[in-house]
C-alpha cells in the first residue's frame, strides 16, 4: 500500500532542519537549545537532560557508556579522541583544559587528584600510581617510590625497612648477584633481602661497612637497579 501523504500549504509548513524535508507544522518541534525545526523522526535526547529536546545531528553516544549526550553533557577525550559524557571523564592536572576517560587517565593515590597516563607511575613497593610530586628516590635501594611508602627520616622505602636474613637465595638472585659483583660476594657476612610489588630487593654486605643494594624485577635475572654504598657515601649504577 502506497504512503499516503497530505498536502498542506506553506503558512502551515516548514522544512525540518536535518532531513530537509517539508513538514506539516503539528509534526515540528524547536529544539531546547538552537532552536531548530526538526521533525518527529530526527529528535532525540540527552541522557543528562531528559527533558530537553534535540536534534538527531547534535547528540551522539558516549563512547563509554553508549548513551545519547548533547554537547553541553561530553567532551572529548585527550587520549582516545572520542566523545564522552560527563560522568566518564575527568580533568586532567597535569594538561590544563583536557579530560580523560576512566581507561586513559591515572588517579594519584596519595592525593587523589586526576593525570594523563604519562602523569602518574606505578610504585614499586605497593603498585599503585603516584605523581611525580609525590614520588621519591629511596635512599637506600635508589627507586622512585610513593611517598606514603618511604619512611622518614630514614629516606628509605617500606621493603629496605623490612630487609630480612636470608640463608639460602633462589637461583636467580644468586645469578644477579654475580652479576653485581663480578663473581659472587666475596663476604661471609649474610645476605639480606625483601619482595614488594614489582621488585626482589638485596643487600650485600661487602665487608669495611660496605654494601651493595641491587632490586630485581619478579621473573628476571638482571638487575634493575644497582646502589653501592660506602663510607664516602653512595653511588646509584
Amino acid at each position: 500500500m502506497r504512503e499516503l501523504r497530505q498536502a498542506v500549504c506553506a503558512a502551515h509548513s516548514a522544512v525540518c532542519a536535518v532531513d530537509g524535508q517539508v513538514h506539516c507544522s503539528p509534526h515540528l518541534r524547536r529544539t531546547d537549545t538552537s532552536r531548530r525545526l526538526v521533525c518527529g523522526q530526527h529528535r532525540a535526547g540527552c541522557a543528562q537532560e531528559e527533558a530537553a529536546i534535540f536534534a538527531s545531528d547534535e547528540v551522539g553516544a558516549c563512547g563509554s557508556c553508549g548513551k545519547l549526550v548533547c554537547a553541553g553533557h561530553s567532551a572529548e577525550c585527550v587520549e582516545d579522541g572520542l566523545r564522552h559524557c560527563v560522568t566518564h571523564l575527568e580533568p586532567l592536572v597535569d594538561a590544563a583544559g583536557s579530560y580523560a576517560c576512566a581507561a586513559h587517565r591515572k588517579e594519584c593515590h596519595v592525593d587523589g587528584q586526576v593525570f594523563s597516563p604519562k602523569g602518574a607511575e606505578a610504585c614499586p613497593v605497593c603498585g599503585k600510581d603516584a605523581c611525580a610530586r609525590h614520588r621519591a628516590a629511596c635512599g637506600h635501594c635508589g627507586r622512585n617510590v610513593c611517598t606514603a611508602d618511604l619512611e622518614q627520616p630514614s629516606r628509605r622505602c617500606v621493603t629496605c625497612r623490612q630487609l630480612a636474613v636470608i640463608a639460602d637465595p633462589p637461583d636467580d638472585v644468586l645469578t644477579a648477584a654475580r652479576a653485581v659483583t663480578g663473581g659472587g660476594p666475596k663476604s661471609s657476612s649474610p645476605w639480606r633481602m625483601a619482595r614488594d610489588h614489582s621488585h626482589v630487593v638485596v643487600e650485600l654486605d661487602l665487608g669495611l661497612r660496605r654494601k651493595t643494594v641491587f632490586t630485581l624485577r619478579h621473573g628476571e635475572t638482571v638487575p634493575d637497579s644497582v646502589v653501592k654504598h660506602t663510607l664516602l657515601g653512595s653511588k646509584q649504577r
